[in-house]
């Protein structure tokens, strides 16, 4: 099978051809991706490289305290017993090298050309910290500025979220609000700010992602990527993909049943 059929097919079948999601996710060091990546498998284990042929090797990257040297990024990454996923990583963003960059969207252009849908990249998760208060700088948006091949999918993940929650909590109480009720209003102030400020940056670019969420509160075990989920699930045209992406997400019986709902 060259490529799935777009009208969908039996589970099985896309098993079988397709046995894992392929991921790139991009980002500096300090993005938060290890944290992400543990939360979509449902796990505190730290991720284990695979060669290209998805024999696991006995190294354990993705943590920023790893070294910043040449990476290869055809290097997988797979989590405990979930099999039904493999991660690239693009590390080494946070020295801000236009190689770096260049060297993920090669590999994207790369992906993109192998005829076998199981050796292609299926998803792109460009993660953005929010952290800061100079954002979108030309090192984070050159990305959007080229046609990528293959029109692989790309969410945009603002990160750290947190952050912004607590600045938005103080400009609240600054303005007279009292702070249990601060607190609560803070979130969807802050969302409604920063979407202000800076998403139509993002997506007046030439080529911007199909959809971004915000992912905050990462440090505590009951935090989900629920939204990450659903944002890639509406960004994959390809109703086959869309179908082995849901299926890797039993362990979620609320998105997994609504996807099966919908279609």
């Amino acid at each position: 099978m060259n490529s799935p059929d777009n009208e969908g097919m039996d589970m099985s079948l896309v098993r079988r051809y397709c046995p894992k999601f392929r991921v790139l996710i991009i980002g500096k060091a300090n993005a938060g991706k290890t944290t992400i990546l543990q939360k979509v498998c449902n796990t505190t284990e730290n991720p284990t490289a695979v060669d290209t042929t998805g024999r696991r090797m006995s190294l354990s990257l993705l943590r920023p305290s790893a070294g910043r040297g040449q990476h290869d990024i055809e290097q997988g990454y797979v989590f405990g017993g979930r099999d039904d996923f493999v991660f690239h990583d693009s590390r080494g963003f946070e020295a801000g090298t236009a190689a770096e960059l260049e060297r993920a969207k090669a590999f994207i252009r790369k992906r993109s050309s192998f005829s076998h849908i199981k050796n292609r990249l299926h998803a792109v998760w460009y993660c953005i910290p929010s952290d800061t208060p100079r954002l979108l700088l030309e090192d984070e948006t050159s990305f959007f500025e080229e046609c990528r091949k293959g029109n692989v999918p790309v969410v945009a993940i603002f990160t750290k979220f947190d952050y912004r929650h607590k600045e938005a909590m103080a400009q609240l109480i600054e303005g007279g609000m009292d702070r249990p009720a601060a607190r609560l209003a803070a979130p969807a102030r802050a969302k409604e700010d920063f979407e202000a400020k800076y998403i139509s940056r993002l997506y007046n670019r030439p080529y911007p992602p199909q959809n971004h969420v915000y992912v905050y509160d990462m440090h505590l075990p009951m935090t989900n990527c629920d939204q990450l989920i659903r944002a890639t699930v509406d960004s994959l045209s390809d109703l086959s993909l869309k179908q082995l992406f849901v299926s890797t997400q039993r362990n979620r019986i609320h998105l997994y049943v609504g996807y099966s709902i919908e279609q």
